[in-house]
């Protein structure tokens, strides 16, 4: 019964994201649309708070848009860390060997100076 009720939430958290650029889309008609109906009327305060309210609520649906994909960044981030660690880890390594060697032909230089 709790699953079925974790369910239904998730997939309707998962449609309201898929609509958020669409939403997005729409508000920005609207911006455009009330700001052409600013040009032809330019001294309508009504317009001017429909415009406010639009532009508020395109940033709330920005904000959300934006929360979205930075979380699906981090989950694509630690989905395909694991191989990236692999990587360093032989960059890391690799770094070691090349100082190591360094450091004896430092040593090798300076025994032979000395005699």
């Amino acid at each position: 019964m709790k699953l079925e009720a974790l369910k239904k939430a998730l997939k309707g958290w998962c449609t309201e994201n898929k609509s958020t650029s669409k939403r997005i889309k729409q508000i920005k008609e609207q911006v455009q649309l009330n700001l052409d109906r600013l040009q032809n009327d330019p001294f309508n305060d009504l317009l001017h708070k429909e415009e406010a309210d639009i532009k508020k609520e395109l940033s709330t649906w920005l904000i959300l848009e934006e929360n979205h994909y930075r979380q699906k960044s981090i989950e694509d981030w630690l989905q395909f860390g694991d191989k990236n660690t692999k990587f360093f880890s032989i960059l890391s390594k690799d770094q070691a060997i090349k100082k190591l060697y360094w450091s004896i032909a430092q040593c090798w230089w300076t025994c032979i100076r000395h005699f």
